[in-house]
């Protein structure tokens, strides 16, 4: 009986040192757990971050192109003002010239006669009258 008592007590101190060794492998393995999902975690935060980051970068990349759409806007109405008030002046200018041809080709026509009875062409007196 000793023998069975022996060969019980051997498979026992077997299962006890597996039983120990697994139990070690296991708390090592929790460990390694804990380390990665340490790691997790602080890559979750990054990750995060990181989005934040992206969200905020790409709210002023947003307000930037709104801010160069309102520059080319407001630039191209002043192009635009400009241009108008120089189709204006040119216009004006155009008219000017044209009704001094008018006057300039009336006086080319005016008599001695007209000239020393003091009768100036109706153009030249109108001009006159616009220039005071």
């Amino acid at each position: 009986m000793m023998e069975v008592a022996t060969m019980s007590q051997t498979h026992t101190d077997k299962y006890d040192e597996r039983i120990k060794m697994l139990e070690a492998e296991l708390s090592k393995r929790e460990k390694e757990l804990e380390s990665f999902k340490e790691i997790l975690s602080t890559s979750q935060e990054i990750l995060r971050d990181a989005m934040d980051d992206k969200k905020t970068i790409q709210k002023r990349l947003d307000e930037l192109e709104h801010m160069k759409v309102e520059f080319n806007v407001r630039r191209h109405q002043k192009l635009q003002n400009d241009h108008n008030k120089l189709q204006h002046r040119y216009q004006i200018t155009k008219e000017l010239l044209e009704e001094a041809r008018v006057v300039i080709k009336d006086l080319e026509n005016w008599g001695l006669m007209d000239h020393l009875r003091g009768i100036y062409p109706e153009s030249f007196l109108e001009f006159q009258k616009n220039k005071k």
